[in-house]
């Protein structure tokens, strides 16, 4: 079915606070939820905005004309510029201009919480209330609700806080309410979020210092949370908190405690004192804790005591198993020739499919063959069929050639070559067969498109994006494809291509299930800024495209939770080094420029930059270069064989982050991908046999083999093979 109008439920309102004051006294939204009509007809309710019958025509046919809010959509952008400047009276001319502006609501929920910010007394509260009311749009009231919260905490109005928190709608924020309530003259004590707070931190937020330090001079919350708290502060490193909270144990197991925390650096000596030969709980968590630090200082060392000693304590089969396995895969993500037979001193168990996969790619690692062969057959058998492991199965069996069945490869590789991903390239390219990719069109209705084009959830969301406030847009979208079915949603991916969304395309396409749908889910996006970009650093424009589409699948304004911005996902730091080049390099005339890393033409430029400069580094080694891309530099060198020549499938799977191991490669596939929608001319790929069919070169072609050349230095040698180099 179609979102047809806003569909939030509109909150009831209601007279309380904390300490039972009459109605009169203080009023907030409580949260509870009430079935309620949209706005009425004729109400200046953006949910029931009005298109002309031209817009209408316009939309009928193709997609909504780009200008249909032209006009509305400058003014919106003043109007919020209006607000953040102060000016008010001249956000209000604005505003009466775009009463039936599809974002009416967003424009009066950044005027609510200006004011809110200025005074955020009752009046807030009511006027709150009655945006609810107006718009019923649980979103933006929740925003709101929380701002609020916020803004009450700042000026200390304590009462009304705690009745605002009381909705639904607000954030749980149990320092800010302990300080309420003490202001209040309410009771205080430890309670399960008030003590989940003291646990988590290593000292009290300022907001609630005093009362917690008040709380702690009384009592603590228990010795369960205190040694949490121990055990958390230890994982930490945070040593001076561990020994002021030592302090508050037993004699005895205050001496093992500073001891533990001191050894955090330096774990043998203290795994070797006598102190800890005796079994008890303590005990064996300084041993489980020590152990794994020092499996990552001495491998063989920690793994040799361990087998030594693992018998003479009590400890939980399930501590036993992790510890066992956390030792052998430390090994195997170090790279230890011991690694392979580390993962097989202990008995794995059924599920544990990230062992069973180590012993594999250890065996990979060191280059034994029948090691490779013997661990993939150990796995299950609907996971020895996925496409990767039924790949090296197959390569297992081609090298091992003279022992084996010399059919069995072949037939592997053409029942995965069938498949259009990275696995399925390198499998016809073992037989030279042609790709298997496809680009099936979207079977569209046209009178279900007609619905999706004027659904004014829709529309908004659009809008929402164009206007310069994507996230709203991007979080609309995904709330108007939750009440459509799988065909629709289709639907709705066409409709976002028709309308210039790239990213939305790719999140409704995707969650319809439209593997096939390549226009949809590998767009052509920013074709200018890449173009510019590869023209001037010598990047292979489907490289570039491949970078963004697995970076940021074509959002501009993203950001990631370590802080990564834009459509290449740079670092802010990075982009302060990469226009420190720039502008040594005079390649880009920055000054009075206002460079933002959420401005498309900016972040393609930073980040093809980088990505050249990398690649430059590792040859123009494209997996290299991807893995570079994303793990650094100086990870990427440490990965590159200490001698001899490794094929790249090989170094590529045994690449040890297992993100930067499904990053490489889907760069390389997305780009063998937009190569064949690109449909290059054969007649410059096709020398030999380095077309895939459709002007696609050979993936297997494009990544040579990985090597250290020790006495060149250089970044690939005549055989196109990599160089380890120094640091930059």
């Amino acid at each position: 079915m179609l979102a047809v109008a806003c569909s939030t439920a509109l909150l009831s309102l209601e007279v309380f606070s904390e300490t039972a004051a009459p109605a009169s006294q203080v009023t907030a939204v409580t949260g509870k939820a009430q079935n309620s009509p949209s706005s009425a007809p004729g109400t200046d309710s953006d949910a029931q905005f009005r298109l002309s019958p031209l817009a209408l025509a316009g939309a009928s046919s193709s997609a909504l004309p780009d200008d249909t809010f032209g006009i509305e959509r400058a003014q919106f952008r003043s109007a919020l510029k209006a607000i953040r400047e102060g000016d008010i009276e001249g956000f209000e001319v604005l505003r009466q201009s775009l009463s039936h502006y599809p974002l009416l609501s967003y424009l009066d929920y950044s005027l609510l919480r200006h004011q809110i910010s200025e005074d955020p007394g009752k009046p807030s509260v009511s006027a709150l209330n009655q945006f609810e009311k107006r718009y019923g749009d649980e979103h933006l009231t929740r925003l709101l609700t929380r701002h609020l919260q916020s803004a009450l905490i700042k000026e200390e109005h304590w009462e009304l806080f705690l009745g605002v928190s009381k909705s639904q709608l607000a954030r749980d924020m149990p320092c800010a309410r302990v300080r309420a309530r003490k202001e209040t003259g309410a009771s205080v004590a430890w309670n399960e979020p008030l003590t989940a707070l003291w646990v988590s931190r290593n000292s009290p937020p300022d907001l609630c210092r005093d009362v917690m330090l008040e709380l702690e001079s009384q009592s603590l919350p228990g010795f369960k949370a205190l040694w949490e708290r121990i055990y958390r502060a230890i994982g930490a490193g945070r040593e001076t908190e561990v020994k002021e909270l030592a302090a508050l144990l037993a004699r005895n197991d205050k001496t093992r405690v500073i001891a533990w925390v001191e050894a955090l650096s330096e774990p043998e000596p203290l795994i070797k004192d006598p102190q800890l030969t005796k079994d008890d709980l303590l005990n064996r968590n300084i041993l489980l804790d020590l152990m794994r630090r020092w499996a990552r200082q001495d491998p063989p060392a920690a793994v040799a005591h361990w087998l030594d000693i693992r018998g003479n304590y009590s400890f939980f089969d399930d501590q036993r198993y992790e510890l066992d396995r956390e030792l052998a895969l430390v090994g195997a993500w170090l790279r230890r020739p011991e690694a392979y037979r580390w993962l097989y001193n202990f008995q794995v168990r059924e599920d544990d499919l990230e062992v069973m996969e180590w012993r594999i790619r250890s065996a990979l690692f060191a280059g034994d063959w029948q090691a490779v062969l013997k661990s993939l057959l150990e796995l299950p058998e609907q996971e020895l069929a996925e496409d990767h492991w039924s790949y090296w199965h197959a390569r297992a069996l081609e090298v091992l050639q003279g022992d084996t069945d010399p059919t069995q490869a072949k037939r592997i590789y053409e029942r995965v070559a069938q498949l259009p991903t990275y696995y399925g390239f390198l499998s016809a390219d073992k037989l030279t067969l042609p790709y298997n990719i496809k680009d099936q069109a979207v079977a569209a209705d046209e009178g279900a498109m007609q619905k999706l084009r004027v659904d004014s959830q829709l529309i908004r969301a659009r809008e929402y994006i164009l206007a310069g406030v994507p996230w709203e847009g991007r979080r609309l979208w995904q709330e108007v494809l939750k009440t459509l079915e799988a065909d629709e949603i289709g639907n709705a991916a066409q409709l976002a291509a028709e309308w210039g969304l790239p990213d939305r395309a790719i999140a409704s396409a995707n969650q319809a299930g439209l593997k096939t749908a390549l226009a949809l889910r590998f767009p052509f996006a920013y074709t200018d800024h890449v173009a510019q970009a590869s023209s001037r650093y010598g990047l292979d424009e489907d490289f570039i495209l491949a970078v963004i589409r697995r970076e940021s699948a074509f959002i501009p304004d993203i950001k990631s939770p370590a802080g990564a911005l834009g459509l290449m996902q740079l670092m802010p730091g990075t982009a302060k080094d990469v226009l420190r080049l720039q502008r040594k390099q005079g390649r880009w005339d920055l000054k009075g420029r206002n460079i933002s890393l959420t401005d498309a033409a900016s972040n393609i430029d930073m980040g093809s930059f980088y990505l050249n400069r990398v690649g430059q580094r590792f040859g123009n080694h494209p997996a290299l270069a991807a893995a570079s891309y994303n793990a650094g530099p100086h990870r990427t060198v440490s990965w590159l064989p200490d001698e001899g020549v490794v094929e790249a499938d090989r170094w590529i799977d045994t690449i040890p982050f297992s993100e930067t191991r499904r990053y490489v490669r889907a760069v390389l596939a997305y780009n063998t991908i937009f190569e064949w929608r690109r449909s290059r001319p054969k007649s410059v790929l096709d020398s030999g046999n380095i077309t895939a069919g459709d002007g696609v070169r050979r993936l297997s072609s494009r990544i040579p083999a990985v090597s250290f050349d020790a006495d060149s230095n250089a970044k690939v040698s005549a055989d196109k093979t990599v160089a380890k180099t120094g640091n930059e």
